[in-house]
């Protein structure tokens, strides 16, 4: 692969040293380089084809493969639906019976904190940040994804969530531990340890689009509109998101939304008032 063939799109703000670089090839706009830096130097790097099942990567000698594999599941995994054409929310679900409930909102409003509580109420987790789906027979399936969801410590204490099931997602790498790549050095990996053995696509039910918060929770039933302009507006990597992949998932989205029952939340700002919210899903038929 030639760097040179490559031009840079996207560019996040440093942190701590640390940032994310999206270029794409000249010669085919579906072939993308995502690579990690530390000072302009390459530490790890992700090489994206559409057509093509296969991601391939290049790292240096110290950064392990623990961390390869937790940022794989970000952009990388992002980008790659796009340019293979694969309908993905910005999402993160439960499952309860046989049917999934996926919760949508910008980064911040919530939706990890809502399928972590529950999850220590014992409902299987069912994806985090991403959220695959599929039309099949008039009903729109969602694949299973990430079984646990990233969480801050005040939540962790805001729902008493039992510290048995979490785990650190700062990854040291042992031979350069003063250039650790920042994963995300301000959250933790929550999982509830339920049996997901035998997982597959499962019904969703309705979708819960989490708005600003208030003194108490309100739950009413949101417009296919709105809840287009949310979709669209919550589209996973915009920075580079295709022409051709913005009008296939508006298209998809609206086959969605006609579909699925959609509601708007606005949770109160008391995270001790979780079970509002919990109580008025579950007694939604």
């Amino acid at each position: 692969m030639d760097r040179k063939y490559f031009e840079i799109v996207h560019k996040s703000r440093p942190h701590k040293g640390w940032y994310e670089r999206i270029s794409q090839c000249s010669e085919n706009e579906k072939d993308y380089l995502i690579e990690y830096c530390f000072h302009d130097e390459v530490w790890l790097s992700f090489n994206l084809k559409a057509n093509n099942k296969l991601v391939y990567y290049a790292q240096k000698k110290s950064v392990s493969q623990e961390t390869i594999d937790v940022i794989s599941k970000g952009a990388v995994l992002k980008l790659w639906f796009q340019i293979n054409q694969i309908y993905a929310l910005h999402a993160s679900g439960i499952r309860i019976g046989s049917e999934i409930i996926l919760f949508v909102g910008p980064k911040g409003a919530g939706k990890s904190t809502t399928v972590a509580y529950f999850g220590s109420m014992g409902y299987p987790i069912w994806c985090d940040d991403y959220c695959v789906l599929e039309k099949r027979e008039g009903q729109f399936f969602a694949f299973p994804g990430e079984s646990s969801v990233k969480v801050k410590n005040d939540t962790i204490e805001g729902l008493s969530l039992p510290t048995c099931h979490i785990k650190s997602l700062y990854l040291p790498e042992p031979e350069i531990e003063s250039l650790t790549i920042p994963v995300d050095t301000f959250k933790l990996l929550y999982r509830n340890n339920v049996d997901l053995v035998g997982r597959i696509p499962l019904k969703v039910r309705s979708v819960y689009f989490l708005k600003e918060k208030g003194v108490e929770t309100v739950i009413r039933p949101y417009n296919v509109i709105e809840s287009l302009k949310m979709l669209m507006k919550e589209i996973m990597i915009p920075e580079v998101v295709s022409k051709e992949y913005r009008s296939y998932y508006f298209s998809e989205s609206i086959k969605f939304l006609n579909e699925t029952e959609s509601y708007e939340v606005h949770a109160s700002n008391n995270l001790r008032e979780m079970q509002v919210l919990f109580k008025s899903i579950l007694g939604r038929k």
